[in-house]
């Protein structure tokens, strides 16, 4: 999987933006709600009707779905020191770590 750069908000904080089919088959869709949890090596985004984040997006012009997760948090600073993450789509969950960990799916859950 190619990692995926970090944008910067003009406060300097890191933002992570996810978007698309890849989200969509994971089980996120434009309204639904999720929670965001931080963990030693990285955050967990999880499907959850009573998370405090929404997905944003509204459908593209042919009518295919196209969410949109975008988020920014202080700690991304620390989390993600190379600015480059990987981001493991499972269902109804995204586990984003830092692309220099070596962390593996099994040692999160």
């Amino acid at each position: 999987m190619k990692p995926v750069k970090l944008g910067v908000r003009k406060n300097g904080s890191l933002r992570l933006w996810i978007e698309g089919a890849r989200l969509f088959k994971a089980g996120f869709n434009s309204g639904d709600k999720f929670a965001m949890d931080e963990f030693d090596h990285g955050i967990i985004i999880t499907h959850d009707p009573l998370g405090s984040r929404t997905v944003s997006g509204k459908p593209r012009k042919n009518g295919k779905p196209r969410p949109i997760i975008d988020v920014h948090n202080s700690a991304f600073t620390r989390l993600f020191p190379s600015g480059l993450v990987n981001i493991e789509f499972g269902s109804h969950q995204l586990i984003v770590r830092d692309s220099n960990d070596a962390t593996t799916l099994q040692n999160v859950a």
